[in-house]
């Protein structure tokens, strides 16, 4: 992100603008966090739970029968990796100027994030709790959810990959689960792992789920 400012001495005997054309980089992790999302449309917004339960990627978070939740992918400010200040393009700060700003606020600027932040951004996030508001219409009703990150090549500019897993009631394996810890992965019968998104897409959604037509004596299964 861009990062433009002043500093300035305690004392206030000096104040200075930052550098021209300087860019923030900060590295975090995500987390699955549990919540709640608004019944309506005006109140649909994720809200995170006092007590959020956050797991890494690939752990599966079980949504309990009966219980109104919500699962969110979460930026985890509070994991923070990295803060480094670097050039934007068109940038001429020397890499000693940089250094200082580095040491000067780079740090203060994690903190900030860990308290202002925490996990309260997220990227998107599934729930149990919806209006069905048309009469022959079938909701999927979430039951488990985890995601896990599948690296990119930078050789093949394949980019890197959020995959995400729903549970739904009713669906394969009677929505349960073995184990934990096990990344989420697309592969074909060759047991590769590849990105499920097609080349020329951004998203690709994958359903395994029994669909019964309307007024007709058929079903199918999609997948």
């Amino acid at each position: 992100m861009p990062l433009s400012g002043t500093i300035a001495k305690v004392d206030g005997s000096m104040v200075r603008p930052l550098d021209p054309n300087l860019l923030l980089v900060i590295q975090a992790s995500l987390a699955n966090v549990r919540g709640s999302v608004g019944s309506t449309t005006a109140t649909n917004a994720f809200t995170i739970a006092a007590d959020p339960q956050p797991v890494k990627p690939s752990w599966i978070s079980i949504m309990d029968p009966g219980a109104v939740l919500a699962q969110a992918i979460a930026i985890d400010f509070t994991s923070i990796t990295n803060v480094k200040i670097f050039n934007a393009p068109g940038g001429a700060t020397d890499p000693a100027q940089l250094a200082f700003y580095d040491n000067l606020i780079a740090t203060q600027i994690e903190q900030h994030f860990i308290q202002s932040a925490g996990l309260k951004y997220y990227l998107t996030c599934i729930s149990n709790t919806f209006v069905q508001d048309e009469a022959h219409s079938d909701v999927l009703k979430p039951t488990a959810f985890c995601f896990s990150i599948v690296p990119g090549d930078t050789d093949k500019k394949i980019p890197g990959t959020m995959c995400m897993w729903i549970a739904v009631k009713g669906g394969a394996g009677n929505y349960t689960v073995a184990t934990q810890n096990t990344a989420v992965t697309f592969h074909p019968d060759s047991g590769d792992n590849i990105s499920p998104i097609p080349t020329g897409s951004t998203a690709n959604v994958i359903f395994r789920y029994t669909i019964w037509p309307i007024n007709s004596g058929y079903h199918s299964n999609a997948r």
